[in-house]
């Protein structure tokens, strides 16, 4: 069984954050916050792997210089509520 999963990514021109099947032109949805993308994430596929990207900011470098992290958030931590959105 191929790994469901959805990303979370930032849209720094809009100032939202999209939620977006891999391979998808168009998102599945929008939202103003990152938790809120989350949360919206776990509605449309309760089972799929949610990857939130991570942008650090740091005196070294800026968050535009392709440095960008995704960490992974397993549906069970969630059902398990060991997950809290930031």
């Amino acid at each position: 069984m191929a790994r469901r999963e959805l990303f979370i990514e930032r849209r720094t021109e809009e100032g939202d954050y999209a939620i977006r099947k891999p391979g998808s032109k168009k998102g599945s949805d929008v939202c103003d916050t990152q938790a809120k993308a989350i949360e919206r994430a776990a509605e449309i596929d309760p089972n799929a792997a949610i990857l939130v990207e991570r942008v650090w900011n740091t005196d070294r470098g800026s968050a535009t210089n392709g440095e960008s992290r995704r960490s992974d958030v397993t549906a069970s931590k969630q059902r398990a509520g060991q997950f809290r959105p930031a």
